[in-house]
């Protein structure tokens, strides 16, 4: 299996957002905000503080990714920012999220463990992590599969499963390549913030920075794995089940085998 198997999907990913910008800020722009207030909410007195901003992370980055998978590969039309709805779909898709976020981060949590004190310990843990990312970055295809699944569609698309399994780490070889150019600016970002002048600016900027990262990186991996969801689903072979012959996935109707054929003709 190649590795490059996703690099039509990955390319178009990162075009999208500049392609299509309309529907893209108006599915960003409401939780971006939600997301910022949250970090700044972390300075105030509040009740049930540290909850508080945790649950609006989860329901904006779930919310603006659900709104984008489904219009990359449903092209549903972003929803205005006067008619935002919230339903289970946005909630699932952040818990889920937060869950893998949590599982690709266990290998640089060992490294830093095991080189606590090293000056290297943060290059093998990032060097640890990409790696692990590339074995589990199929596990992602659960994002889509929460956005785009409608049981009742009437198609007989490959599972949850089929598609992991035949996604393969191509899949997860594209999801790293598509964090990589904005985890590259995040850690030149990090070095940089304590060389810039002291000051209220430079505080705002150092919460709302990370945000437009993470943001700009959940576009295109939300992309990246709404469009993958997409193929695999018609492309991923059906396991104990025949795949669909009414030509949908464009290749037409199954041919009869050739010992099949050879039969037919001594008849």
């Amino acid at each position: 299996m190649s590795l490059n198997r996703y690099a039509p999907e990955l390319a178009q990913s990162f075009q999208l957002p500049l392609e299509r910008t309309g529907p893209w800020l108006r599915a960003i722009v409401p939780w971006f905000v939600v997301a910022v207030a949250a970090q700044f909410a972390k300075d105030l007195d509040l009740p049930g503080q540290g909850l508080i901003p945790f649950l609006a992370n989860l329901l904006a980055f779930g919310a603006f990714a659900v709104t984008w998978q489904r219009f990359v590969a449903l092209d549903e039309a972003p929803f205005r920012p006067v008619a935002i709805r919230i339903g289970w779909r946005h909630l699932v898709w952040g818990l889920a999220y937060q869950l893998l976020l949590g599982v690709e981060g266990a290998p640089a949590l060992l490294v830093a463990k095991f080189m606590a004190g090293s000056a290297d310990s943060q290059i093998y843990g990032l060097v640890a992590q990409e790696a692990f990312q590339v074995l589990i970055g199929p596990m992602f295809l659960i994002l889509p599969h929460i956005a785009l699944y409608k049981r009742d569609s009437g198609t007989n698309g490959a599972s949850l499963q089929e598609m992991t399994l035949a996604g393969g780490i191509s899949v997860g070889f594209g999801y790293v390549l598509s964090n990589l150019p904005f985890l590259m600016i995040s850690l030149a970002w990090a070095n940089l913030v304590p060389e810039l002048p002291q000051g209220q600016i430079t505080t705002v900027l150092a919460v709302i920075m990370p945000m437009v990262l993470s943001f700009a990186a959940m576009t295109v991996s939300a992309a990246f794995f709404a469009k993958v969801w997409m193929r695999l689903r018609i492309e991923a072979p059906r396991v104990g089940r025949p795949a669909p012959d009414d030509g949908q996935d464009g290749s037409g109707p199954v041919k009869p085998r050739r010992t099949e054929r050879l039969q037919k003709r001594k008849r």
